[in-house]
Protein backbone atom coordinates (compact mmCIF):
# COMPACT_ATOMS: atom_id res chain seq x y z
CA UNK A 1 0.00 0.00 0.00
CA UNK A 2 1.32 3.19 -0.99
CA UNK A 3 -1.40 5.67 -0.14
CA UNK A 4 -3.69 5.55 2.95
CA UNK A 5 -6.77 6.90 3.62
CA UNK A 6 -7.58 7.59 7.04
CA UNK A 7 -10.98 8.72 7.74
CA UNK A 8 -14.86 8.29 9.20
CA UNK A 9 -16.17 5.32 7.16
CA UNK A 10 -19.39 7.55 6.12
CA UNK A 11 -16.27 9.88 4.33
CA UNK A 12 -14.29 6.78 3.31
CA UNK A 13 -15.87 6.36 -0.65
CA UNK A 14 -15.87 10.28 -1.65
CA UNK A 15 -12.30 10.58 -0.58
CA UNK A 16 -11.00 7.39 -2.22
CA UNK A 17 -12.83 8.15 -5.47
CA UNK A 18 -10.65 11.49 -5.57
CA UNK A 19 -7.72 9.58 -4.70
CA UNK A 20 -7.60 7.45 -6.33
CA UNK A 21 -8.22 9.74 -9.85
CA UNK A 22 -4.95 11.48 -9.35
CA UNK A 23 -2.88 8.32 -8.31
CA UNK A 24 -3.65 5.73 -11.02
CA UNK A 25 -1.18 3.23 -10.99
CA UNK A 26 -0.77 3.33 -7.21
CA UNK A 27 -2.15 1.11 -4.37
CA UNK A 28 -4.42 3.21 -2.28
CA UNK A 29 -6.09 1.74 1.27
CA UNK A 30 -8.09 2.41 4.28
CA UNK A 31 -6.38 0.84 7.14
CA UNK A 32 -6.48 2.17 10.80
CA UNK A 33 -3.69 4.25 12.25
CA UNK A 34 -2.00 0.90 13.78
CA UNK A 35 -1.69 -1.07 10.33
CA UNK A 36 0.33 1.54 8.82
CA UNK A 37 3.06 0.00 6.35
CA UNK A 38 6.46 0.86 5.88
CA UNK A 39 5.89 1.51 1.78
CA UNK A 40 3.58 4.57 2.18
CA UNK A 41 4.30 7.46 0.57
CA UNK A 42 1.05 9.45 1.55
CA UNK A 43 -1.51 9.64 4.29
CA UNK A 44 -4.57 11.60 4.02
CA UNK A 45 -5.76 11.77 7.29
CA UNK A 46 -8.94 14.00 9.33
CA UNK A 47 -7.52 16.37 12.11
CA UNK A 48 -8.63 14.18 15.38
CA UNK A 49 -6.54 11.30 13.96
CA UNK A 50 -3.30 12.59 13.62
CA UNK A 51 -1.23 12.40 16.45
CA UNK A 52 -2.02 8.70 15.87
CA UNK A 53 -1.15 8.63 13.02
CA UNK A 54 2.15 10.13 13.61
CA UNK A 55 3.27 8.07 16.46
CA UNK A 56 2.61 4.81 14.12
CA UNK A 57 4.33 6.17 11.08
CA UNK A 58 7.61 7.77 13.02
CA UNK A 59 8.29 3.79 13.34
CA UNK A 60 7.33 2.82 10.29
CA UNK A 61 7.24 4.72 7.55
CA UNK A 62 9.17 7.98 8.49
CA UNK A 63 9.50 9.40 5.11
CA UNK A 64 5.86 9.04 4.28
CA UNK A 65 4.09 12.31 4.04
CA UNK A 66 0.74 13.47 5.33
CA UNK A 67 -2.71 15.69 4.22
CA UNK A 68 -4.68 16.47 7.18
CA UNK A 69 -8.38 16.99 6.53
CA UNK A 70 -9.41 19.89 8.77
CA UNK A 71 -12.85 21.78 9.29
CA UNK A 72 -11.29 25.02 10.10
CA UNK A 73 -7.74 26.60 10.53
CA UNK A 74 -6.42 25.54 13.80
CA UNK A 75 -3.14 26.97 14.88
CA UNK A 76 -2.48 23.92 17.17
CA UNK A 77 -2.08 21.84 13.88
CA UNK A 78 0.15 24.85 12.64
CA UNK A 79 2.56 24.22 15.72
CA UNK A 80 2.34 20.61 15.01
CA UNK A 81 3.47 21.02 11.66
CA UNK A 82 6.58 23.52 12.50
CA UNK A 83 7.70 20.34 14.27
CA UNK A 84 6.54 17.82 11.47
CA UNK A 85 7.75 17.98 7.82
CA UNK A 86 6.31 15.34 6.89
CA UNK A 87 3.20 17.41 7.09
CA UNK A 88 2.63 18.97 3.53
CA UNK A 89 -0.78 20.82 3.24
CA UNK A 90 -4.29 20.58 4.92
CA UNK A 91 -7.06 20.78 2.65
CA UNK A 92 -10.69 22.29 3.71
CA UNK A 93 -13.86 20.03 4.47
CA UNK A 94 -16.95 20.66 4.88
CA UNK A 95 -18.71 17.89 6.99
CA UNK A 96 -15.43 15.70 6.51
CA UNK A 97 -15.69 16.25 2.16
CA UNK A 98 -12.97 17.85 0.51
CA UNK A 99 -13.00 20.00 -2.66
CA UNK A 100 -12.06 17.22 -4.86
CA UNK A 101 -9.84 19.50 -7.14
CA UNK A 102 -7.47 20.69 -4.34
CA UNK A 103 -7.61 17.09 -2.46
CA UNK A 104 -6.53 15.80 -6.43
CA UNK A 105 -3.91 18.39 -6.04
CA UNK A 106 -2.16 17.32 -2.81
CA UNK A 107 -2.29 13.76 -3.66
CA UNK A 108 -0.60 14.22 -7.45
CA UNK A 109 1.79 17.00 -6.01
CA UNK A 110 3.14 14.15 -3.36
CA UNK A 111 3.46 11.33 -5.47
CA UNK A 112 4.51 12.72 -8.85
CA UNK A 113 7.01 15.20 -7.26
CA UNK A 114 9.41 15.88 -10.56
CA UNK A 115 5.81 17.44 -12.75
CA UNK A 116 6.39 20.70 -13.70
CA UNK A 117 4.20 22.75 -10.57
CA UNK A 118 1.09 23.25 -12.16
CA UNK A 119 -0.21 27.22 -12.53
CA UNK A 120 -3.11 28.36 -11.30
CA UNK A 121 -4.98 28.56 -14.94
CA UNK A 122 -4.45 24.79 -14.67
CA UNK A 123 -6.85 24.44 -11.53
CA UNK A 124 -9.67 26.49 -13.49
CA UNK A 125 -12.70 26.02 -16.09
CA UNK A 126 -10.69 26.15 -19.21
CA UNK A 127 -10.83 30.01 -21.19
CA UNK A 128 -10.28 31.93 -17.57
CA UNK A 129 -8.65 35.22 -18.66
CA UNK A 130 -4.91 34.50 -17.85
CA UNK A 131 -2.52 37.40 -17.68
CA UNK A 132 0.86 37.53 -16.67
CA UNK A 133 4.35 40.18 -16.43
CA UNK A 134 8.20 39.61 -15.55
CA UNK A 135 8.65 42.95 -13.30
CA UNK A 136 11.76 43.99 -12.50
CA UNK A 137 11.69 47.47 -11.15
CA UNK A 138 9.85 48.77 -8.32
CA UNK A 139 7.88 51.13 -10.71
CA UNK A 140 6.99 48.10 -12.73
CA UNK A 141 5.48 46.00 -9.53
CA UNK A 142 3.47 49.48 -8.48
CA UNK A 143 2.03 49.55 -12.33
CA UNK A 144 0.80 45.69 -12.35
CA UNK A 145 -0.59 46.16 -8.84
CA UNK A 146 -2.84 49.14 -10.58
CA UNK A 147 -3.21 46.90 -13.32
CA UNK A 148 -4.46 44.16 -11.43
CA UNK A 149 -7.20 46.10 -9.40
CA UNK A 150 -8.13 47.37 -12.60
CA UNK A 151 -8.64 43.73 -14.18
CA UNK A 152 -10.50 42.52 -11.71
CA UNK A 153 -13.01 45.19 -11.61
CA UNK A 154 -13.24 44.93 -15.65
CA UNK A 155 -14.13 41.70 -14.64
CA UNK A 156 -16.71 41.99 -11.91
CA UNK A 157 -15.05 41.82 -9.00
CA UNK A 158 -16.68 43.27 -6.24
CA UNK A 159 -14.90 46.02 -4.53
CA UNK A 160 -13.45 43.65 -1.83
CA UNK A 161 -12.35 41.18 -4.35
CA UNK A 162 -10.35 43.47 -6.20
CA UNK A 163 -9.22 45.10 -2.88
CA UNK A 164 -8.08 41.49 -1.70
CA UNK A 165 -6.57 40.50 -5.72
CA UNK A 166 -4.16 43.91 -5.51
CA UNK A 167 -3.13 43.29 -2.18
CA UNK A 168 -2.16 39.48 -2.45
CA UNK A 169 -0.45 40.95 -5.88
CA UNK A 170 1.14 43.32 -4.37
CA UNK A 171 3.03 41.13 -1.24
CA UNK A 172 3.68 38.39 -3.67
CA UNK A 173 6.11 40.52 -5.85
CA UNK A 174 7.03 42.16 -2.41
CA UNK A 175 8.30 38.77 -1.84
CA UNK A 176 9.84 38.10 -4.99
CA UNK A 177 11.51 41.39 -5.53
CA UNK A 178 12.85 42.12 -2.50
CA UNK A 179 12.90 39.38 0.27
CA UNK A 180 14.30 36.11 -2.76
CA UNK A 181 17.11 37.81 -4.31
CA UNK A 182 20.35 36.99 -2.69
CA UNK A 183 23.91 37.49 -4.19
CA UNK A 184 26.83 34.85 -5.48
CA UNK A 185 27.39 34.03 -1.70
CA UNK A 186 23.15 33.71 -0.49
CA UNK A 187 23.08 37.29 1.19
CA UNK A 188 19.86 39.33 0.93
CA UNK A 189 20.50 42.12 -1.66
CA UNK A 190 17.21 43.91 -0.93
CA UNK A 191 15.07 42.61 2.43
CA UNK A 192 17.01 45.00 4.83
CA UNK A 193 14.95 47.85 3.38
CA UNK A 194 11.42 47.09 1.48
CA UNK A 195 11.22 51.19 0.75
CA UNK A 196 14.17 51.20 -1.80
CA UNK A 197 14.05 51.14 -5.22
CA UNK A 198 14.56 47.99 -7.09
CA UNK A 199 16.79 47.31 -10.39
CA UNK A 200 16.50 43.01 -10.68
CA UNK A 201 18.88 41.78 -13.86
CA UNK A 202 16.75 40.01 -16.36
CA UNK A 203 17.22 36.46 -15.16
CA UNK A 204 16.56 37.21 -11.24
CA UNK A 205 13.00 38.76 -12.49
CA UNK A 206 9.88 37.30 -10.93
CA UNK A 207 6.86 35.89 -13.14
CA UNK A 208 3.47 36.59 -12.02
CA UNK A 209 0.30 34.94 -13.17
CA UNK A 210 -3.46 36.27 -12.82
CA UNK A 211 -6.32 34.18 -14.09
CA UNK A 212 -10.04 35.15 -13.66
CA UNK A 213 -12.76 32.63 -13.81
CA UNK A 214 -16.42 32.67 -12.83
CA UNK A 215 -16.27 30.92 -9.58
CA UNK A 216 -12.69 31.92 -8.09
CA UNK A 217 -9.40 34.06 -9.08
CA UNK A 218 -5.56 33.45 -8.60
CA UNK A 219 -2.61 34.63 -8.33
CA UNK A 220 0.97 32.84 -8.94
CA UNK A 221 4.57 34.32 -8.13
CA UNK A 222 7.53 32.01 -9.55
CA UNK A 223 10.96 33.47 -8.28
CA UNK A 224 14.29 32.08 -9.12
CA UNK A 225 15.98 31.13 -5.98
CA UNK A 226 14.18 28.91 -4.22
CA UNK A 227 14.69 30.19 -0.45
CA UNK A 228 11.70 30.43 0.82
CA UNK A 229 11.67 29.41 4.79
CA UNK A 230 9.11 26.93 5.66
CA UNK A 231 9.03 28.32 9.18
CA UNK A 232 8.17 31.47 8.22
CA UNK A 233 5.98 30.61 5.91
CA UNK A 234 4.14 28.83 8.73
CA UNK A 235 4.34 31.00 11.34
CA UNK A 236 3.30 34.17 8.87
CA UNK A 237 -0.24 31.60 8.71
CA UNK A 238 -0.35 31.15 11.95
CA UNK A 239 -0.32 35.33 12.64
CA UNK A 240 -3.09 35.26 9.79
CA UNK A 241 -5.84 33.12 11.93
CA UNK A 242 -5.00 35.04 15.13
CA UNK A 243 -5.47 38.54 13.22
CA UNK A 244 -9.36 37.31 11.74
CA UNK A 245 -10.96 38.57 14.70
CA UNK A 246 -9.34 41.99 14.59
CA UNK A 247 -7.84 44.35 11.31
CA UNK A 248 -4.72 42.85 9.53
CA UNK A 249 -1.88 44.47 9.00
CA UNK A 250 1.27 43.70 7.36
CA UNK A 251 4.25 43.00 9.52
CA UNK A 252 7.55 45.05 7.88
CA UNK A 253 9.31 44.21 11.60
CA UNK A 254 11.92 42.46 9.34
CA UNK A 255 13.59 40.91 6.23
CA UNK A 256 12.66 37.86 4.60
CA UNK A 257 9.77 35.80 2.87
CA UNK A 258 6.81 35.26 4.27
CA UNK A 259 6.04 39.18 5.42
CA UNK A 260 1.99 39.84 4.63
CA UNK A 261 1.31 35.78 4.18
CA UNK A 262 -0.94 36.09 7.49
CA UNK A 263 -2.54 39.09 5.36
CA UNK A 264 -3.13 36.52 2.29
CA UNK A 265 -4.26 33.67 4.08
CA UNK A 266 -7.12 35.67 5.92
CA UNK A 267 -8.46 36.28 2.22
CA UNK A 268 -7.51 33.46 0.25
CA UNK A 269 -9.51 30.03 0.12
CA UNK A 270 -6.59 28.23 -0.94
CA UNK A 271 -2.47 28.97 -0.14
CA UNK A 272 0.04 27.18 -1.40
CA UNK A 273 3.84 27.04 -2.33
CA UNK A 274 6.32 24.83 -4.01
CA UNK A 275 10.04 25.27 -3.18
CA UNK A 276 12.82 23.55 -5.15
CA UNK A 277 15.83 24.58 -2.81
CA UNK A 278 18.10 27.15 -4.65
CA UNK A 279 16.36 26.66 -8.18
CA UNK A 280 12.71 28.25 -7.52
CA UNK A 281 9.80 28.91 -5.40
CA UNK A 282 6.33 29.26 -6.53
CA UNK A 283 3.77 30.96 -4.37
CA UNK A 284 -0.35 31.16 -5.21
CA UNK A 285 -3.21 32.58 -3.86
CA UNK A 286 -6.33 31.62 -4.42
CA UNK A 287 -10.00 33.39 -3.70
CA UNK A 288 -13.35 32.72 -4.46
CA UNK A 289 -15.79 34.95 -5.92
CA UNK A 290 -19.20 35.67 -4.68
CA UNK A 291 -21.44 36.49 -1.20
CA UNK A 292 -18.90 37.00 1.53
CA UNK A 293 -20.63 34.27 3.29
CA UNK A 294 -18.54 31.46 0.61
CA UNK A 295 -15.55 32.69 1.98
CA UNK A 296 -16.37 31.12 5.73
CA UNK A 297 -15.43 27.38 4.32
CA UNK A 298 -12.53 26.27 5.31
CA UNK A 299 -9.20 27.31 3.76
CA UNK A 300 -6.76 25.22 2.58
CA UNK A 301 -2.69 25.13 3.06
CA UNK A 302 -0.10 23.62 1.16
CA UNK A 303 4.01 23.80 1.51
CA UNK A 304 5.56 21.11 -0.83
CA UNK A 305 9.49 20.65 -0.61
CA UNK A 306 10.15 18.89 -4.28
CA UNK A 307 13.27 17.82 -6.12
Amino acid sequence: MQVAVVVDPEHQRSVLTTIRCATAGFVVGTPAPEQLAADLRLVVVEARRVEAVLRVLAATAPRARIVILWEAADPALLQLALQQPSIVGFVGVVDGIPEPWQLMYAARRVLAPLDPAPLGAQLMPWGATTVSWQPKTTGELRRIVTQIDGIGRSLGLGRREADDLSAAAHELLMNAMYDAPVDARGRPLYADDRTAPVQLAPQHAPTLSLCVGPTRMVLDAVDPFGRLPRQRYLEGVIRGIHNQSGPTTLDTSHGGAGLGLHAMFSSCCMLKAELRPLKSTMVSWMARRGPRSKQRLPRSLFFLPLM
